[in-house]
């Protein structure tokens, strides 16, 4: 496996019989999370200038757009904050094998997947507005945060106003402006498909590998447009930093995965570990813990269609991770169920579908026996208690 993101997945031993659909479930989790660090694995190991031709900048299909996130009670992590709203740009950090860094900003966050790969009910990568090789201090920036910094007593510009088109005039312009990363310029025009987007996006990134020294622990700053589309932003992983806050920061990430996961009805999105390298000849690694997650992957290990009741029903068999379920997780399970079936012809044929959540409510409990239930989404339970269900044997 090439470069640089190790895939760590921690492989436990059960010797006790009775732990054998608790380890079926870290199983599924490590599946999916085995797979998302693969895929982080290939778009950080990716070293290309544009995507397929010289048009299409590379953040389109390589590298990791991180963000780190702090917990406030008036937004969501996957909210643009009040501050950035007003400002019309979110800083990200661009983290690829060729654009390392050793510290992040914060202990938690998430990242996003490249619009060339976002999967099924993901939108497009946010607009990217601008680049700067290093942390340039946007948030007291003009213009989106790609413009003046307002705190040095000279007007900042974009590169290409300066005629600063390459990694190495970058380079030397950081030379001219005594490597004062608040008076750095930025590469503005990177939003478009065209070839100047594709080469001074390019020339961004190499321009960070060209100044490690006393710079390598200094992260790179994207600023992406602020979106309004946050319940489908194309989050690929929510992650936490190891270190000395990675307990803080596990904490943190699990309760950002469970609303986005639980509360917000979203397809399980793992937690990772990222662990920074210690030097320029280091690489960044990505942990993948099945015991680190808040939020099952998977609630049903086995679902089939079968005719009863004159109706097209779903047998399902619990997984381990459904045996304990809480409120907000009914309404999860349903959703697993609907995002897999809602397009065959027998689903389509019901016409209802919303009672899934209140029969898997009314079965949960006995959900910690291993054997099929059978749910019934032509059913209706509109204007029914959760006791005038159960009456009826959960399927109304």
């Amino acid at each position: 496996m090439q470069g640089a993101f190790r895939v760590n997945i921690l492989r436990r031993s059960y010797l006790l019989t009775g732990a054998l659909l608790f380890l079926n479930n870290l199983n599924a989790q490590a599946g999916v999370g085995e797979d998302t660090v693969r895929e982080i694995e290939s778009y950080y190991d990716s070293q290309v200038e544009y995507c397929n031709t010289p048009y299409r900048p590379a953040y389109l299909c390589s590298g990791l757009m991180i963000r780190g996130t702090s917990t406030s009670g008036k937004f969501l992590p996957w909210q643009p904050s009040p501050g950035t709203l007003a400002r019309g740009g979110v800083p990200f950090s661009y983290l690829r094998s060729d654009t390392k860094f050793g510290l992040a900003w914060g202990i938690k966050g998430l990242i996003l997947a490249p619009t060339d790969y976002k999967k099924f009910g993901m939108s497009d990568l946010p607009e990217v507005l601008c680049s700067f090789p290093l942390d340039a201090n946007t948030a007291m920036r003009t213009d989106k945060g790609c413009g003046d910094n307002v705190d040095t007593p000279v007007e900042e510009k974009s590169c290409e106003s300066f005629g600063i088109t390459t990694a190495e005039q970058w380079v030397g312009h950081f030379g001219d402006v005594n490597k004062d990363e608040t008076r750095q310029c930025g590469f503005r025009q990177v939003g478009a498909q065209t070839y100047q987007s594709a080469s001074h996006f390019y020339a961004s990134v190499k321009a960070k590998s060209l100044i490690r020294d006393g710079f390598f622990n200094r992260h790179n700053e994207v600023l992406l447009g602020t979106w309004s589309d946050a319940e489908n932003l194309p989050i690929l992983a929510f992650y936490y930093v190891d270190g000395p806050n990675q307990n803080s920061g596990l904490a943190a990430a699990q309760t950002d995965q469970w609303n986005w996961v639980v509360n917000a009805g979203h397809t399980f999105t793992p937690i990772v570990k990222v662990t920074l390298p210690d030097g320029p000849q280091k690489e960044a690694r990505f942990t993948f813990d099945p015991q680190d997650q808040a939020t099952c992957s998977q609630y049903f290990s086995n679902v089939r269609w079968v005719f009863k009741d004159n109706g097209w029903s779903l047998a399902v068999t619990p997984s381990s991770c459904a045996t304990n379920l809480t409120n907000q997780e009914y309404k999860s399970a349903a959703i697993e169920l609907l995002r897999q079936y809602r397009d065959s012809v027998r689903f389509n044929q019901q016409p209802y579908g919303e009672s899934l959540a209140a029969q898997i409510k009314c079965l949960s409990p006995y959900f910690k026996s291993p054997r099929e239930f059978f749910l019934e989404p032509w059913r209706t339970t509109k204007g029914m208690t959760d006791e005038q269900i159960a009456a009826v044997g959960c399927n109304p």
